[in-house]
């Protein structure tokens, strides 16, 4: 059976490509289809299958350059076309690729990790873009046979512009990348603010008031889009990105970590409660799902008064939760129902090797 696996991008790991790879680990796919892929940034199996991308590889080198143009995503879905012979495409969209042009009659699961559409642009002209994207994103759901969506946020908003059925398959955190360590191991000094969908601005604000109340911090994770706050803390402030086994020991060391981030699934959140370590967090509808739990920390809007009574509440009654405690509120998100789902498609695709006219069962 011929079964192809689309995507947004392969440009960067983010918490979209673990997923990519268990689709393509367990369906095998002949080919892979992307809107933009940067060619060896991506460590691991993706690059030993073929990759087609549009005209956007070779004007984005990072997943946020996808966004900062909008007026293009349309036209890169349409320049790519996946065979007619495919029996099955299966697609894991933050709400870009979902519409790769197909023949019709080829069957597509999507699964929609993100709904990208809660915030928007500044600027009028990539507003107004930015709209149109959206409603291309509405009309692009009809033609998908089935919808998966990673919570149930994500469903309850696109509910009413799908008519079959919507899956809810919550992401995972890969228990293994991510032990406990020892009691006693670490000092847990220093706070760790995840840089990852921080503004120049509100990054420094941050930044500033934990260094005015004398709180060791560090900011960690992609943070190249800082550049104004890199010029006003020290080098060391800025751990940057790092692979799972550099990351874990810097979440098991952390006193906290500080999750401001825009996301629907918190990746980096959970790692680090899968260590052990609290978080602190901004109430954010799209990934509360995922922060359902009284040990962790939460407000409503951020203010330096609002953020300090938090600390100190932190820092009176929870900076000595159990870390097993933790840790299990973030188990429940590593044995995912996607890796029994796609094994479950796996041992049918087996079975039905050849024949086009079974895919439909495969999928219902």
């Amino acid at each position: 059976m011929n079964v192809v696996v689309s995507c947004d991008h392969i440009l960067e790991r983010d918490s979209s490509i673990p997923i990519v790879e268990e689709v393509v680990e367990n369906l095998v796919p002949t080919q892979i289809f992307t809107l933009a892929h940067n060619q060896g940034q991506v460590l691991g199996h993706l690059e030993q299958f073929k990759i087609n991308s549009s005209f956007l590889s070779n004007i984005c080198k990072r997943k946020s350059d996808l966004f900062l143009r909008p007026y293009l995503l349309n036209s890169a879905a349409k320049s790519l076309h996946i065979c007619c012979s495919t029996d099955l495409i299966f697609n894991v969209s933050s709400g870009l690729s979902q519409g790769i042009k197909k023949c019709d009659g080829v069957r597509q699961i999507t699964y929609l990790i993100d709904y990208p559409f809660m915030s928007k642009p500044k600027q009028l002209s990539k507003k107004i873009f930015w709209k149109y994207l959206q409603f291309s994103f509405i009309n692009s759901l009809k033609k998908i046979d089935e919808l998966w969506v990673a919570s149930e946020v994500i469903k309850e908003i696109v509910e009413p512009f799908y008519d079959g059925l919507i899956t809810v398959v919550k992401p995972h955190v890969e228990q293994r990348d991510y032990p406990l360590f020892p009691v006693g191991q670490f000092k847990k000094q220093t706070y760790m603010v995840l840089a990852e969908g921080l503004s120049d601005e509100f990054a420094y604000q941050v930044g500033q008031f934990l260094l005015s109340t004398k709180r060791d911090f560090r900011f960690v994770g992609r943070d190249d889009h800082l550049v104004e706050t890199k010029k006003k803390f020290e080098a060391n402030t800025f751990i940057g990105w790092k692979c799972a086994g550099e990351l874990a020991p810097i979440l098991a060391s952390a006193k906290g970590t500080i999750d401001f981030e825009k996301c629907s699934f918190p990746l980096m959140g959970l790692q680090s409660l899968m260590c052990g370590t609290q978080v602190l967090t901004m109430n954010d509808p799209l990934k509360d799902e995922f922060y359902k739990n009284d040990l962790i920390i939460k407000f409503e809007k951020y203010s330096n008064e609002e953020f300090e009574r938090k600390l100190v509440e932190f820092e009176s009654l929870y900076v000595n939760t159990d870390p097993q405690l933790l840790r299990s509120h973030a188990l429940q998100f590593s044995q995912s129902t996607l890796k029994r789902k796609l094994a479950g498609i796996r041992i049918k695709i087996k079975r039905n090797p050849t024949q086009k006219e079974e895919v439909e069962s495969l999928i219902n």
